[in-house]
């Protein structure tokens, strides 16, 4: 799963979809250039989250799309 937005995104954004996936019972982790952005300490910046997970999309997209709704910066995409 990839979540893509027209602006860089933020720790804040990355916490957001890992405490809310937790929260579903979802085991996931951060990876590609939203990994990189973190561990970079922002050198380089990426406009995705990346989650690894063996979950099916099926019960990802309605958290995510959940945090979309509530206006938290955070939009579903494809990748």
């Amino acid at each position: 799963m990839s979540l893509l937005c027209p602006f860089t995104l933020t720790p804040f954004h990355s916490t957001l979809v890992s405490e809310a996936l937790s929260a579903a019972g979802i085991d996931a982790i951060l990876g590609g250039g939203g990994a990189v952005t973190l561990y970079s300490n922002n050198e380089y910046m990426s406009t995705d989250l990346d989650s690894i997970t063996t979950e099916r999309n099926t019960r990802i997209t309605p958290v995510v799309a959940k945090l979309d709704s509530m206006g938290s910066g955070v939009c579903l995409g494809e990748s």
